[in-house]
This record gives structure tokens, C-alpha cells and sequence, in this order.
């Protein structure tokens, strides 16, 4: 199983002048241990406690702590205080806490270095994208709205796409936000950004400019970005290739 429980022997002692419940000799005992563990993919998790078993040298009959008497139950409670788990045993929860660990170092390191002003302008952007946009303000977003729509397959909801475009310079910035974009095989996820293209490429305001074209899934989470440059399309593709649009980073102090 990819998870579950399972048990180590973790120790056993002989138990003297104790009756077997089976043959009831008084001969030796031997009471063994076992500890058992949660695990996933085969990573130990954490221990779940540890289980006595009994066994008759005479009968060879094992029994559990169930058939214990009442005197074998305290010798076990006894021996079992002297068994402990492996620390192995704790493996998953160490790696865990590794993780955790690590990410809140990375997470206060980033958090300390100086932030890309680049990245809240875009974000701006993001945040004034329209699913109807104003012809006075962006006529290009009105055209990729309108074709989208006739063109974009039912299950992608075209009706909650949302869009920006704007012009600096000689650049020019295209913003598409799909959020249901997940719904389509990864492999197919490229047409979306070809068929922006297309339009855009039908569009006076934009010719001539080097583009930079962002669409994102849920969340405003960029999946497919290209520039003049470069591109990366992956379920998180990499925003920071957009900030170029921007301008060059400014010097930190």
C-alpha cells in the first residue's frame, strides 16, 4: 500500500514462573514487542504505539494481550517501558519539519532582499484587467473579448475572461486571465496563446511593438508568459520574464 501502518520488532524478554493460558506450564515466556508505524510511500511517519505478544516455550502457542492475565499485563506494562521506538520511526515527520524548516529560512531571506517595484506595477495591471472593456480605453481588449468569446471551447467559460493591453514606448503589454484554463491538457494550453496572438497581430495599436503576453489561471497564477525573448509556459511560468515591459530594474539602495 502507497500508506498505511506496519510493525518492527523492537525487543523481547523472558518472562519466568507465568502459567501458559494454553498448556498452563510455568515454564518460560518470551514476550516480544512490536512497535508499529504510519508510513507513506514507504517513509516511516511517526510510531502508534507498541503491542505485546507472548509466547510458550513449552506449547509454542503466541497469544496477545488480550489472553494476558492479570500479572503477565503488569510485567508488560513493566518491560514495556524499557522498549522504545526508533528514532527512524519519526522519519517522515523529521523531513516534514526539514521542509517547513528550510522554506521559512528561504521565506525570510526573500523577504529581506530588496522587492522589484517592477513586479507591483504588474501587478496593478492585473488588478485594473476588465471582462468588458471600455472601447475609449483599450480597443484591443474589446476585439480579443469579442473573438475570444466566439472562439474559445464552452468548458473555458469565456464569459470570465478578463483583459488588459497597454502601450509603453515601443513595447506593448497583453493580459489574459482564463481561469479555468486548468482544464485543458497542459499539451493544449499553447493555443490559447497562439490564438492571442492572432488577434493581437490583427490590431494597429500593438504593430510594430515588442510584445510581452501574459495569461493566467486561477488565482491571476501565470501559465503561459512570452516576450521578445523568452517564454515559459508551465503550470507556475515565470511572471519576472514581464517586468522587462516595465523598464529596467531599478538600483537598489
Amino acid at each position: 500500500m502507497v500508506y498505511g501502518t506496519r510493525a518492527k520488532h523492537l525487543g523481547s524478554f523472558q518472562v519466568r514462573d507465568i502459567p501458559c493460558p494454553y498448556c498452563e506450564q510455568t515454564e518460560t515466556q518470551q514476550m516480544s514487542f512490536f512497535g508499529r508505524y504510519a508510513h507513506i510511500m514507504w517513509i516511516p511517519l511517526f510510531p502508534i504505539g507498541k503491542t505485546p505478544v507472548a509466547e510458550c516455550t513449552h506449547c509454542k502457542r503466541t497469544y496477545r494481550k488480550a489472553e494476558f492475565s492479570e500479572r503477565l499485563r503488569l510485567i508488560a506494562g513493566e518491560l514495556g517501558q524499557r522498549v522504545k521506538s526508533p528514532r527512524w520511526m519519526w522519519a517522515g515527520l523529521m523531513i516534514i519539519g526539514a521542509i517547513f524548516l528550510v522554506s521559512a529560512v528561504i521565506s525570510g531571506i526573500q523577504d529581506r532582499l530588496p522587492k522589484d517595484p517592477r513586479a507591483e506595477m504588474l501587478q496593478a495591471d492585473i488588478n485594473a484587467m476588465m471582462a468588458e472593456p471600455m472601447p475609449a480605453y483599450d480597443s484591443t481588449s474589446v476585439v480579443l473579448d469579442d473573438l475570444m468569446t466566439m472562439m474559445a471551447v464552452e468548458e473555458l467559460r469565456p464569459e470570465t475572461f478578463t483583459y488588459l493591453t497597454k502601450v509603453s514606448g515601443e513595447k506593448g503589454l497583453v493580459l489574459v486571465n482564463v481561469p479555468d484554463l486548468e482544464r485543458l491538457e497542459s499539451s493544449a494550453r499553447p493555443e490559447i496563446m497562439y490564438t492571442v496572438e492572432m488577434i493581437v497581430g490583427t490590431q494597429d495599436a500593438l504593430a510594430d511593438k515588442q510584445l510581452y503576453y501574459g495569461i493566467m489561471g486561477a488565482g491571476a497564477q501565470f501559465m503561459l508568459v512570452k516576450t521578445p525573448t523568452d517564454s515559459s509556459y508551465a503550470r507556475y511560468a515565470k511572471q519576472a520574464l514581464l517586468y522587462d515591459f516595465y523598464g529596467p530594474r531599478p538600483p537598489t539602495e
